[in-house]
């Protein structure tokens, strides 16, 4: 008895010291985060104030000075983000702090709350525990695509996924705690597995479709004879059924759907996860090749955990070179059209002079060091000086975005100069993010036509954010934050937006993808129906 009531009196002593630290004004210690309440796009603050290290929206890195408590009680300090410096002036109540942050042009509120200490987990379950408990408290407290009762849903169903961990694979909690994430619709929130980041394992085929049919576009060289054939089966599912199994991996439109499945098509870890095969370790198809069909069991490479980002277009240009693989291609240098030749620019110029039509491919929204955007625009300048031009194309078929502002100088320099002049956008699956807002761009200031497959997204989407990594399996989540409204709909809820456009719609006039059979003969019929469509307005 006397050891216990030690000990009670003991824990009452360490309360009382604890409340009247407070109370005197003790300084935050550990990690804190939170948000600079920027209406138009939150800024999420973490924070270290012992190592006073931290990151802005995950991606940046910060640096503090140490905060210091003034004479009426306030905390201050400094956060140095590369040659800017916010200051910060706020009031801590327990584990929560409130003020505003001097931007050096303007002030904006913000908070910031102590996040539990790290623990480490006792054993797998507790690992995904964990892991599961950032998704639903930190993650879904910052993303802002989801709707109240959409919210509601994605606890529920990471509260049952964390019931069922040990029922559950690793592969399946991956797939289960994707689709928990994608349950707002918005195809930027995501937890990140192929694409952005590497965190799944592939076999050594390139997939791409060509209408319902799902093809090889490209194979590693001991799987070379496979380049070119057609997927029939995998596993026990038909390739359509197979996508039907992958669909709502990642959330987006149909469109996008598709892009998204060539990644996961080819990774057994999402295959089996997903219930669509029952072995990690092999991928077995069904292929048809020149009229004969066959079965081949493909293995998977090893994992290597990537940040590069992979484009699953960038399989259809015979030039491109994997730098990890040396694949065969189904199609041959020599006969790739002319959108499948230049894979490893972001932007690139001709002047197609039997139809006096300039063509621009836009591939990726980042400037280039080797030709400058004002660079890129003075060049296309020229063409319009020296050139008889009857029309001006912009591809964004492979454009999955980027910092949109790195082209709009290049819709506001040319619009006002083809105001007499059709302009058609040519768009793709993988038209996405900023790639979707030039084509809005191109078609509100140009009064361009489209022509091709719809946009990888909605015409209005919540994308900017930020990125949270899990404590246990390293993966990624990336919240969404900044809505972009692109269409003529009104959302006052979501005001003031992060970017703003009207146009009624982003479905191309010319519904139109090319099949297997121009593909393999180097046909591009999507530029074609832009050159024809000039052709009928001048």
């Amino acid at each position: 008895m006397g050891n216990l009531l030690m000990k009670r009196l003991l824990a009452i002593a360490v309360q009382v010291v604890c409340t009247f630290a407070i109370a005197k004004g003790q300084k935050p210690d550990g990690v804190w985060e939170g948000e600079i309440q920027d209406p138009k796009r939150p800024l999420v603050l973490n924070l270290d104030f012992e190592s006073l290290i931290g990151s802005l929206s995950g991606n940046t890195a910060v640096k503090a000075t140490r905060p210091v408590r003034t004479s009426d009680g306030a905390i201050t300090f400094d956060v140095i983000v590369g040659n800017q410096t916010l200051k910060f002036s706020g009031k801590q109540n327990g584990q929560r702090m409130t003020g505003e942050v001097d931007t050096g042009s303007r002030r904006i509120p913000f908070w910031l709350e102590l996040l539990p200490a790290p623990r480490k987990p006792a054993n797998r379950t507790e690992a995904w525990q964990q892991d599961i408990d950032v998704v639903s408290s930190r993650f879904l407290r910052y993303d802002r695509s989801f709707t109240g009762l959409q919210r509601a849903a994605a606890r529920i169903r990471l509260a049952n996924i964390r019931k069922r961990i040990d029922q559950l694979s690793d592969q399946a909690l991956i797939v289960e705690l994707a689709r928990a994430v994608a349950i707002s619709g918005n195809a930027h929130t995501r937890l990140y597995l192929m694409r952005n980041r590497t965190e799944v394992r592939r076999v050594p085929l390139r997939l791409w479709w060509f209408g319902n049919e799902l093809r090889i576009v490209r194979a590693a060289n001991e799987y070379s004879y496979l380049s070119g054939c057609r997927v029939t089966r995998i596993g026990r599912l038909s390739a359509l059924d197979a996508l039907a199994k992958v669909r709502g991996i990642k959330a987006g439109n149909e469109s996008w759907q598709r892009y998204m499945s060539a990644y996961f098509l080819t990774s057994p870890d999402i295959l089996f996860g997903a219930g669509a095969i029952s072995d990690p370790d092999r991928l077995p198809l069904s292929v048809r090749c020149d009229a004969q069909e066959r079965k081949v069991d493909v293995n998977p490479l090893p994992l290597r955990r990537s940040n590069a980002p992979v484009e699953a277009w960038w399989d259809l240009a015979p030039a491109y070179k994997d730098p990890n693989i040396e694949f065969k291609s189904a199609l041959s240098v020599d006969q790739a059209p002319l959108y499948l030749q230049h894979p490893d620019r972001n932007y690139w110029v001709e002047y197609l002079s039997p139809s006096a039509i300039i063509y621009v491919q836009y591939n990726r929204s980042e400037e280039m060091s080797s030709e400058p955007m004002t660079d890129f625009i003075r060049r296309i300048t020229s063409i319009l000086d020296e050139h008889r031009v009857k029309g001006f194309i912009v591809d964004v078929r492979f454009n999955t975005g980027g910092d949109l502002g790195v082209g709009r100088p290049l819709v506001e320099k040319l619009a006002p100069r083809l105001q007499n002049t059709p302009v058609v956008v040519i768009t793709g699956r993988a038209t996405f993010s900023a790639g979707i807002s030039h084509t809005a761009q191109w078609k509100q200031f140009a009064n361009a036509s489209i022509v091709g497959e719809p946009v990888g997204d909605n015409i209005d989407l919540w994308g900017e954010g930020g990125n949270i990594v899990l404590p246990n399996s390293k993966l990624t989540v990336h919240y969404a934050n900044g809505f972009h409204r692109y269409s003529q709909k009104d959302y006052p809820a979501f005001k003031p937006y992060f970017a703003e456009l009207s146009v009624a719609t982003l479905q191309p006039g010319v519904l139109l993808e090319p099949t297997w059979n121009q593909y393999l003969a180097g046909e591009d019929p999507v530029l074609q129906a832009a050159i024809n469509l000039i052709g009928k307005k001048k």
